[in-house]
């Protein structure tokens, strides 16, 4: 019979732990990604139009792969179960230049630097400036500020706005958060398309 030295024994009850910790499998993570911005709005902008989308900014808190909130008393919280397949500044900036492909047909939507020669050129700035979810009343409030500024010059110029909306949530998930995030990109590109269309931009 194999005797156990009893001095050893919490160390091999510990041991058991560890093993069989590592032995458990982790908790299943999925990737998120910020599906299509819907839009409803298809305007004729200004003859020569070259747009710049400039990186979409966003508070601190939210620049994570982590899908992160704030979540009234709770403060910063993260969302269990899945992450973003890619920085979402960066998901969020691909997708409000493909929306503002469809609002603003006739005119060229850049991601970098548009064609220096272009005729009309504008930088195209937008920052998040709010982006809180209510799980339990399925809702994100979100606030987002865009302005025109003439490469030129390094201006803000007319026009601008802001954008504020409460959109529900369609599933209290990660996609269902991301399908959120994508509704409020989508209202800033058909506003500041209606806006864009409405003024005219001078040379």
């Amino acid at each position: 019979m194999t005797r156990v030295n009893l001095k050893c024994l919490p160390t091999l009850l510990a041991l058991g732990l560890l093993l069989a910790g590592c032995a458990a499998k982790a908790p299943a993570l999925h990737l998120v990604t910020l599906p299509a911005a819907p839009t409803s709005t298809s305007a004729q902008a200004p003859d020569g139009l070259a747009l710049t989308v400039r990186r979409v900014a966003l508070p601190e808190y939210l620049q994570s792969r982590e899908l992160r909130f704030r979540d009234g008393a709770a403060g910063i919280v993260s969302w269990p179960g899945g992450v973003w397949a890619e920085r979402v500044e960066v998901g969020a900036t691909r997708e409000l230049a493909v929306a503002l492909r469809r609002t603003l047909p006739s005119a060229l939507i850049c991601e970098s630097g548009c064609a220096e020669a272009a005729a009309l050129r504008r930088v195209l700035a937008v920052d998040v400036v709010k982006l809180d979810i209510d799980r339990a009343a399925r809702r994100l409030d979100g606030e987002v500020r865009w302005t025109l500024i003439d490469p030129r010059s390094v201006q803000a110029l007319p026009p601008h706005g802001v954008v504020t909306r409460g959109v529900t949530l369609d599933d209290d998930s990660p996609e269902g958060a991301a399908r959120a995030l994508s509704a409020l990109l989508g209202a800033t590109a058909d506003e500041a398309a209606t806006a864009i269309a409405a003024t005219g931009l001078q040379r």
